[in-house]
């Protein structure tokens, strides 16, 4: 909840939470402006093995890639304006640092 706060704070609106398939879960799917943005949303308490931004690997992303299609597919959306973002939370939960990196893809 904290990442969809933040993220609507910054503009952007909620089209759907937790889109789940086969091939992989997206956290979040928002509109940004003219972009139709697929969030990932990583928390790390401590970041003793690295931040969340680190924990995502290219077996992440493809699983991503794939399911973006499904949610694509499913919802007849022919755009080239699609992005992948990340939110990085790390902290006490109750406050986290936020860091959102746009476009890892």
């Amino acid at each position: 909840m904290h990442a969809e706060f933040f993220l609507k704070r910054q503009g952007l609106t909620t089209i759907t939470r937790r889109y789940q398939r086969k091939t992989g879960e997206i956290d979040l799917i928002m509109n940004d402006n003219c972009h139709l943005v697929f969030i990932e949303v990583r928390y790390r308490k401590r970041q003793d093995y690295g931040s969340g931004v680190e924990s995502i690997n290219h077996t992440k992303i493809s699983k991503i890639e794939r399911t973006l299609q499904c949610f694509c597919s499913e919802n007849n959306i022919i755009q080239k304006n699609l992005r992948i973002d990340v939110i990085s939370m790390s902290g006490n939960i109750i406050k986290p640092n936020i860091e959102w990196i746009k476009n890892i893809n």
